[in-house]
């Protein structure tokens, strides 16, 4: 595993291990969203939340996140299949070795939403009409 780490997670062994604290906000995120019905809305409830992105130290010792999610950062979490325990490789979804954080039926609701509002899949590709 490479890369930065998924809100919610935590890496060990190279393995992704759901980090419960954060696997609530995630969950909350899902439930707002829907609630919400778009991105600016659910951006500005999370922040009267008190719900803000992953705090990292990247590896030279540097500090970066804790800050209210931008509109980019959350149609990113919110696409994301590893939330439902799976992982994109090469444009396909496959199912991965992690536990999941949230059910199917929440991603697939948020995905048919996202969808609907002309967010798209976060490849670019978009489903034919």
């Amino acid at each position: 595993m490479g890369g930065a780490v998924p809100f919610g997670y935590e890496a060990q062994d190279k393995a992704l291990i759901v980090n419960a604290d954060e696997a609530d906000a995630v969950r909350t995120i899902f439930r707002e969203y829907l609630e919400a019905g778009s991105v600016p809305v659910s951006r500005r409830r999370l922040g009267r939340l008190g719900i803000v992105s992953k705090v990292q130290t990247e590896r030279h010792g540097r500090v970066t996140g804790g800050q209210p999610f931008s509109s980019g950062a959350l149609y990113h979490l919110l696409q994301n299949a590893t939330y439902v325990g799976k992982v994109r490789h090469k444009g396909d979804i496959h199912i991965g070795q992690h536990a999941a954080i949230v059910d199917e039926a929440t991603w697939q609701r948020v995905q048919e939403h996202l969808d609907g509002n002309g967010g798209g899949p976060i490849s670019g590709r978009r489903k034919p009409a």
